[in-house]
């Protein structure tokens, strides 16, 4: 077996793309970065562009697939950008290739990257996106990292978003206020830190609370049944008199009598 088929077998291929977000660009761009590196990893970055295409199409999946047999490949046509004397002198470019990797990649970019809704994802991010009932801290923040990458901000701005974002969203006031008070030293990286600090100090205090309360608390009906425990027995003192034998007679009968 050769270095190139064991490199294939065992390399990952990228799934299916799945436009799983509202942001077709965003999921475009990360299928993409997957198939290069599975190019590289079995050694197919050097193969022929129509092999490349081939193994493109096998893993991108059924809407892939339909986008490409969309695609129109323009034949042979006279260059308009080029400036000539006269058109009988115009140059022609040469008909498109519908195996040409590089060019089929920059149509499927052409084709996601004119539908890039930013408006729309910035304004979901900002005002629509919240933090679910019961979702853990920290698969809220990979949540907001994850849209934050959508809406394309500007690399030096992105940091600055996700803080804000989960400042704002913080629901309890004092952890909130204490991170206005670090101001402009608050990075993304402290308020993670203080907001987690501070989520598990309240879940353990709230574990603590439970437990107390189920060790103290005995339900009324099961009150006579704790362990070792034995109701009381009268002392002897304390036991009413044996009864006596009163011979048939009625009660007033035996007291004259007696």
């Amino acid at each position: 077996m050769t270095q190139l088929s064991d490199a294939a077998c065992f390399a990952k291929p990228p799934n299916n793309l799945v436009q799983t977000t509202g942001n077709p660009a965003h999921s475009w761009e990360k299928w993409k970065r997957r198939f290069q590196i599975y190019l590289q990893a079995t050694g197919a970055s050097s193969k022929p562009g129509e092999h490349k295409v081939g193994l493109l199409l096998n893993h991108i999946g059924d809407q892939g697939i339909d986008i490409y047999y969309n695609f129109t490949f323009l034949g042979d046509r006279p260059d308009t950008t080029a400036i000539v004397a006269d058109e009988a002198s115009r140059p022609r470019l040469p008909a498109e290739d519908c195996k040409d990797y590089d060019l089929v990649i920059c149509k499927f970019d052409e084709q996601f990257t004119r539908r890039d809704p930013q408006l729309m994802l910035r304004e979901k991010f900002w005002l629509h996106l919240h933090r679910e009932p019961g979702q853990s801290f920290d698969s809220w923040v990979n949540t907001v990292r994850e849209r934050a990458g959508e809406c394309k901000f500007p690399a030096n701005f992105m940091e600055q978003a996700i803080r804000d974002k989960i400042t704002f969203e913080c629901r309890e006031d004092s952890a909130k206020l204490k991170l206005y008070d670090m101001g402009g030293n608050l990075t993304v990286e402290k308020a993670i830190q203080v907001l987690s600090l501070r989520e598990a100090t309240s879940h353990e205090l709230k574990e603590s609370k439970t437990s107390t309360i189920d060790a103290v608390y005995v339900p009324r009906h099961q009150a006579g049944r704790r362990q070792g425990f034995r109701p009381s027995t009268p002392r002897h003192d304390e036991r009413p008199p044996p009864k006596k034998d009163m011979g048939g007679k009625s009660f007033s009968a035996y007291v004259l009598a007696s």
